[in-house]
Protein backbone atom coordinates (compact mmCIF):
# COMPACT_ATOMS: atom_id res chain seq x y z
CA UNK A 1 0.00 0.00 0.00
CA UNK A 2 1.35 3.34 -0.74
CA UNK A 3 1.24 5.85 1.89
CA UNK A 4 1.59 9.06 -0.51
CA UNK A 5 1.35 11.56 2.47
CA UNK A 6 3.79 9.65 4.60
CA UNK A 7 6.11 8.78 1.25
CA UNK A 8 6.05 4.80 2.39
CA UNK A 9 5.57 2.02 0.43
CA UNK A 10 3.97 -1.10 2.51
CA UNK A 11 4.98 -4.36 0.96
CA UNK A 12 4.66 -8.48 1.79
CA UNK A 13 7.49 -10.71 1.78
CA UNK A 14 7.88 -14.18 2.94
CA UNK A 15 5.09 -13.54 5.47
CA UNK A 16 6.23 -10.04 6.34
CA UNK A 17 5.29 -6.66 5.76
CA UNK A 18 8.00 -3.63 5.36
CA UNK A 19 7.45 -0.36 4.99
CA UNK A 20 10.07 0.98 2.48
CA UNK A 21 10.68 4.90 3.65
CA UNK A 22 11.14 6.50 0.14
CA UNK A 23 12.17 10.05 2.05
CA UNK A 24 15.18 8.26 4.26
CA UNK A 25 15.42 5.24 1.73
CA UNK A 26 15.33 3.02 4.52
CA UNK A 27 13.30 -0.44 5.17
CA UNK A 28 11.87 -1.05 8.47
CA UNK A 29 9.85 -4.24 9.39
CA UNK A 30 6.63 -3.81 9.69
CA UNK A 31 4.23 -6.96 11.02
CA UNK A 32 4.82 -10.46 10.51
CA UNK A 33 3.28 -13.92 11.09
CA UNK A 34 4.09 -17.37 11.34
CA UNK A 35 1.08 -18.38 9.74
CA UNK A 36 1.49 -18.95 5.18
CA UNK A 37 -1.65 -16.94 4.76
CA UNK A 38 -1.04 -13.76 5.35
CA UNK A 39 -1.75 -10.10 4.33
CA UNK A 40 -1.86 -6.75 5.97
CA UNK A 41 -3.29 -3.63 5.05
CA UNK A 42 -2.67 -0.52 7.09
CA UNK A 43 -5.07 2.68 7.40
CA UNK A 44 -3.75 5.48 7.19
CA UNK A 45 -5.89 7.86 8.61
CA UNK A 46 -5.51 5.91 12.22
CA UNK A 47 -3.63 3.66 14.25
CA UNK A 48 -5.35 0.39 12.82
CA UNK A 49 -4.65 -2.05 10.23
CA UNK A 50 -6.80 -5.08 8.82
CA UNK A 51 -5.07 -8.38 9.44
CA UNK A 52 -5.96 -11.76 7.61
CA UNK A 53 -4.00 -14.61 8.77
CA UNK A 54 -4.69 -18.01 7.80
CA UNK A 55 -3.08 -21.97 8.00
CA UNK A 56 -4.81 -25.19 6.76
CA UNK A 57 -5.70 -26.35 10.23
CA UNK A 58 -6.55 -23.41 11.73
CA UNK A 59 -8.60 -21.95 8.60
CA UNK A 60 -8.21 -17.90 7.84
CA UNK A 61 -9.39 -15.00 9.43
CA UNK A 62 -9.60 -10.85 8.66
CA UNK A 63 -9.01 -9.38 12.11
CA UNK A 64 -8.22 -5.83 13.34
CA UNK A 65 -5.43 -4.87 15.29
CA UNK A 66 -3.71 -1.67 16.15
CA UNK A 67 -0.56 -0.06 16.39
CA UNK A 68 1.00 -2.12 19.44
CA UNK A 69 -0.66 -5.27 17.58
CA UNK A 70 -3.28 -5.54 20.11
CA UNK A 71 -6.61 -7.38 18.50
CA UNK A 72 -9.30 -5.19 17.73
CA UNK A 73 -11.98 -7.98 17.04
CA UNK A 74 -12.79 -10.36 14.16
CA UNK A 75 -14.12 -8.93 10.83
CA UNK A 76 -14.94 -12.81 9.50
CA UNK A 77 -12.85 -16.18 10.15
CA UNK A 78 -13.37 -19.67 7.20
CA UNK A 79 -12.45 -22.92 7.57
CA UNK A 80 -10.96 -24.15 4.92
CA UNK A 81 -8.45 -21.35 4.49
CA UNK A 82 -8.95 -20.75 1.05
CA UNK A 83 -12.60 -19.45 1.20
CA UNK A 84 -10.84 -15.88 2.32
CA UNK A 85 -8.86 -14.83 0.01
CA UNK A 86 -5.52 -12.27 0.45
CA UNK A 87 -7.03 -9.24 -0.82
CA UNK A 88 -8.21 -6.04 0.88
CA UNK A 89 -8.85 -2.92 0.72
CA UNK A 90 -10.15 0.13 1.93
CA UNK A 91 -12.69 2.81 0.72
CA UNK A 92 -10.85 6.20 0.42
CA UNK A 93 -12.39 7.61 3.49
CA UNK A 94 -11.07 4.33 5.29
CA UNK A 95 -14.99 3.88 6.43
CA UNK A 96 -15.31 0.75 5.12
CA UNK A 97 -13.01 -2.52 4.06
CA UNK A 98 -13.87 -4.56 0.58
CA UNK A 99 -12.40 -8.15 1.01
CA UNK A 100 -12.92 -11.46 -0.87
CA UNK A 101 -15.15 -14.43 -0.18
CA UNK A 102 -14.62 -17.36 -2.76
CA UNK A 103 -16.50 -20.98 -3.51
CA UNK A 104 -15.48 -23.25 -6.10
CA UNK A 105 -18.09 -24.83 -8.41
CA UNK A 106 -18.16 -28.19 -9.94
CA UNK A 107 -15.17 -27.55 -12.58
CA UNK A 108 -13.05 -26.19 -10.08
CA UNK A 109 -13.35 -22.35 -11.13
CA UNK A 110 -13.20 -20.09 -8.36
CA UNK A 111 -15.50 -17.49 -8.11
CA UNK A 112 -14.66 -14.36 -6.28
CA UNK A 113 -17.23 -12.26 -3.89
CA UNK A 114 -16.55 -8.72 -3.10
CA UNK A 115 -17.64 -8.29 0.60
CA UNK A 116 -18.12 -4.88 2.57
CA UNK A 117 -17.30 -4.69 6.32
CA UNK A 118 -18.17 -0.84 7.99
CA UNK A 119 -16.09 -0.39 10.59
CA UNK A 120 -18.36 2.01 12.80
CA UNK A 121 -21.03 -0.40 12.80
CA UNK A 122 -18.84 -3.84 12.82
CA UNK A 123 -21.21 -5.20 9.89
CA UNK A 124 -19.96 -7.50 6.66
CA UNK A 125 -22.50 -7.40 3.94
CA UNK A 126 -22.12 -9.23 0.61
CA UNK A 127 -21.65 -6.23 -1.94
CA UNK A 128 -22.00 -8.46 -5.09
CA UNK A 129 -24.49 -12.08 -5.92
CA UNK A 130 -22.87 -15.12 -4.12
CA UNK A 131 -24.28 -16.96 -7.19
CA UNK A 132 -21.92 -19.11 -9.10
CA UNK A 133 -22.70 -17.57 -12.31
CA UNK A 134 -20.57 -14.78 -11.55
CA UNK A 135 -17.07 -13.70 -10.76
CA UNK A 136 -15.76 -10.47 -9.44
CA UNK A 137 -12.23 -8.69 -10.38
CA UNK A 138 -9.91 -7.79 -6.80
CA UNK A 139 -8.90 -4.74 -9.21
CA UNK A 140 -10.66 -1.94 -8.21
CA UNK A 141 -10.98 1.91 -8.68
CA UNK A 142 -12.67 4.07 -6.40
CA UNK A 143 -14.85 6.89 -7.50
CA UNK A 144 -15.56 8.62 -4.37
CA UNK A 145 -15.94 7.46 -0.52
CA UNK A 146 -18.59 4.83 -1.49
CA UNK A 147 -18.56 3.86 -5.16
CA UNK A 148 -15.59 2.32 -7.05
CA UNK A 149 -15.82 -0.14 -10.39
CA UNK A 150 -14.09 -3.21 -11.43
CA UNK A 151 -15.09 -6.40 -13.85
CA UNK A 152 -17.73 -8.85 -13.49
CA UNK A 153 -17.54 -11.97 -15.32
CA UNK A 154 -20.70 -13.66 -16.32
CA UNK A 155 -20.08 -17.20 -15.87
CA UNK A 156 -20.84 -20.19 -18.65
CA UNK A 157 -20.00 -23.26 -16.81
CA UNK A 158 -19.29 -25.32 -20.10
CA UNK A 159 -17.11 -23.04 -21.91
CA UNK A 160 -14.72 -20.62 -18.98
CA UNK A 161 -12.38 -19.35 -22.05
CA UNK A 162 -14.88 -16.91 -23.47
CA UNK A 163 -14.19 -13.97 -20.61
CA UNK A 164 -17.64 -12.55 -20.53
CA UNK A 165 -16.75 -9.73 -18.75
CA UNK A 166 -18.04 -6.16 -18.37
CA UNK A 167 -17.42 -3.10 -16.05
CA UNK A 168 -19.74 -2.81 -13.36
CA UNK A 169 -20.28 0.37 -10.53
CA UNK A 170 -20.97 -0.83 -7.42
CA UNK A 171 -22.45 1.57 -4.85
CA UNK A 172 -21.13 0.09 -1.42
CA UNK A 173 -24.05 2.47 0.91
CA UNK A 174 -26.86 1.15 -1.58
CA UNK A 175 -25.39 -1.88 -2.88
CA UNK A 176 -26.61 -1.00 -6.36
CA UNK A 177 -24.79 -3.10 -9.08
CA UNK A 178 -24.78 -0.57 -12.05
CA UNK A 179 -23.86 -2.35 -15.85
CA UNK A 180 -21.35 0.23 -17.30
CA UNK A 181 -20.64 -1.83 -20.68
CA UNK A 182 -22.61 -4.58 -22.29
CA UNK A 183 -20.46 -5.75 -25.24
CA UNK A 184 -18.69 -8.68 -23.15
CA UNK A 185 -15.34 -7.89 -23.79
CA UNK A 186 -13.51 -6.29 -21.33
CA UNK A 187 -10.09 -7.98 -21.10
CA UNK A 188 -7.93 -6.13 -18.14
CA UNK A 189 -8.82 -3.56 -15.96
CA UNK A 190 -7.08 -1.77 -13.62
CA UNK A 191 -4.42 -3.99 -13.95
CA UNK A 192 -0.82 -3.05 -14.73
Amino acid sequence: RWDEAGHKLYYITDSTTKALDLTSNTISLFDNTSLFGYFVYPLLKSDTYVKLEGSTEKGVRIFLTNADRKELGDIESEKPWAILQPFIQSSPDEKNIIYVKTELDSQSFRHNYLYKYDLDKKVSTALTPTDKNTNYSTALTWLDDHTFITTEQLVNPKDYTKPNRNLVKIDINSGELTPLTTHSNVYQFNIQ
